[in-house]
């Protein structure tokens, strides 16, 4: 936000938008894609947390579905059928995010492009 220029405000402020009119209208669209981005990795980081889950969970029935994964591989047996499918089902909701924003970092780095 910081980069958008001043002198796109202070024509609104010219035209007669007050602050909140200049935050949603002008300030908010340019901004988008950046917070679209952020979103979809903010998400992305919390939601695979593998670190930190098994740090402080000690019961297995409260663990993430990445935690849980890493439970399902055995030592000197593992079932990759059983963890493939699992990460699949894992992956989805990041997936979705970035699908639904997906819009927002199209405009994004069509933004920039000059004809």
């Amino acid at each position: 936000m910081r980069a958008i220029p001043p002198e796109i405000q202070q024509a609104a402020v010219i035209d007669g938008a007050g602050p909140w009119q200049i935050y949603t209208r002008v300030v908010m669209p340019l901004a988008r894609p950046a917070l679209a981005a952020l979103t979809a990795l903010a998400f992305t980081w919390i939601f695979n947390d593998l670190l930190w889950a098994i740090t402080v969970l000690r019961s297995e029935d409260k663990m993430p579905i990445t935690a849980s994964l890493l439970s399902l591989q055995g030592q000197y047996v593992s079932q990759w059928n059983v963890i493939a499918a699992g990460s699949v089902i894992a992956a989805a909701p990041t997936v979705l995010v970035f699908l639904r924003f997906q819009r927002h970092f199209v405009a994004g780095l069509n933004l920039g492009a000059v004809k």
